[in-house]
């Protein structure tokens, strides 16, 4: 009998899995990409194509998010290295910059100088990816996306928010669980796996952190997480110094460039004193 962990196993089962189901993914898709080749398609005959690649493109990322939670539950090392967290966050926002225009939604960002931490940076920049993905996909048109972050005592707190319909309170206590998809009070469903918070969770843990959120209906949400500053996680004495990042503003859809934080975030931030990828799979 294997002497492997049963989460170490589940891993190895997943993978498996994974690696066969990729396989058959990329044919369809592929056969799918060369009907457009065979001759000019009418318009149902092309909407009928834009469906199954989007299903496809929803079962990949399911694929790749349940690999990614096994992989977490397995308890498996993963490499960490001194990151540059506002250089990450920068990074992740300007990935979806195209998406928030396509909804004139501004996303605005202030960082001030922080202290490095340590990190898994394909995995961290998942979370932060999915956290700000979600708050563009829960907004409104016209909304914005406020992102800061800032030192507190011996670790780094992200605040994530958002001017969408809110989340209801009996759903709050439930947003990172697994599949679990929160109502909508506009009833407007969402495409999605229902594991990107999860997976933001258990990769916050993973890092010593913690993640919460708060939200209030008709007004939108605010993620909160934490990252241990790198001197509370390293015992040696690493000569690190974080660079000196300030207030970036980004370009609103029209062009305009926003280049102020929402007061509302100000406020919250001021009175609140509470509480990837991997490198290789």
């Amino acid at each position: 009998m294997s002497s492997k962990p049963a989460e170490e196993f589940n891993y190895d089962l997943m993978s498996i899995v994974v690696h066969d189901l990729k396989a058959p993914i990329a044919s369809v898709k592929g056969f799918i990409d060369m009907l457009e080749h065979l001759g000019p398609l009418n318009e149902r005959q092309l909407q009928f194509v834009e469906r199954a690649m989007k299903g496809l493109e929803r079962m990949e990322q399911l694929v790749a998010d349940l690999l990614d939670l096994s992989r977490l539950d397995s308890g498996a090392a993963i490499e960490m290295k001194p990151c540059n967290l506002a250089q990450l966050i920068y990074e992740t926002v300007e990935m979806y910059e195209a998406t928030a225009a396509e909804h004139n939604i501004t996303i605005d960002v202030y960082i001030p100088s922080l202290p490095p931490i340590n990190a898994n940076t394909p995995l961290l920049q998942r979370a932060i990816s999915n956290l700000i993905g979600n708050a563009i996909k829960y907004n409104r048109d016209g909304g914005i996306v406020a992102i800061q972050a800032r030192k507190e005592a011996d670790f780094v707190m992200i605040d994530v928010k958002d001017t969408g319909h809110g989340i209801a309170p009996e759903d709050i206590d439930h947003i990172f669980e697994r599949f679990f998809r929160a109502k909508r009070p506009d009833k407007k469903q969402i495409s999605g796996t229902g594991l990107g918070l999860a997976i933001a969770a258990a990769v916050i843990e993973r890092h010593g952190g913690q993640i919460w959120a708060e939200s209030t209906l008709d007004e939108g949400s605010i993620f909160h997480f934490t990252l241990p500053c790198m001197a509370e996680i390293e015992t040696d004495n690493r000569n690190q110094s974080s660079q000196s990042d300030t207030h970036r503003p980004h370009r609103e859809a029209g062009g305009e460039v926003s280049d102020s934080v929402d007061d509302d975030l100000q406020e919250s931030d001021e009175s609140s004193d509470s509480d990837s990828r991997y490198d290789e799979v």
